[in-house]
């Protein structure tokens, strides 16, 4: 029982992130007079459970049918973990100033918006 409460509440914890994230970028459009995009962000959103989902399945999938699937995609999974995890520490760090980060997602918006994009957002989330 004690492995399924991590895994709980990792997924938990995980979904608050994700949750946040499309919120701020909702946000940031909202602000910048461009809702109309917003359906963009909730299909990526949708497109992005749906791509969870259909690994999550096919991962079950592989593990049922290889006697070592368990170790070798947990050790996979640790070493692909590894570059994710510092790479994304070291952009978090960098954009830890709040004006800098307002500043990084007004910009990004401006050039979304400005070039007429749709799909992009999508894509974003």
């Amino acid at each position: 029982m004690g492995a399924s409460v991590q895994s709980l509440t990792v997924m938990v914890r995980e979904g608050l992130e994700a949750l946040l994230i499309v919120g701020a970028l909702l946000l940031v459009l909202r602000r910048s007079g461009q809702a109309e995009r917003s359906p963009a962000i909730y299909w990526g959103s949708g497109l992005g459970v749906a791509a969870s989902l259909i690994t999550a399945w096919l991962l079950t999938t592989l593990l049922r049918r290889l006697p070592f699937g368990h170790e070798v995609v947990e050790g996979l999974s640790m070493l692909l973990a590894v570059p994710v995890l510092f790479s994304v520490s070291y952009w978090l760090i960098a954009l830890s100033q709040t004006r800098r980060w307002n500043a990084f997602l007004q910009q990004r918006v401006r050039q979304a918006v400005g070039a007429g994009v749709g799909r992009e957002w999508t894509l974003l989330v």
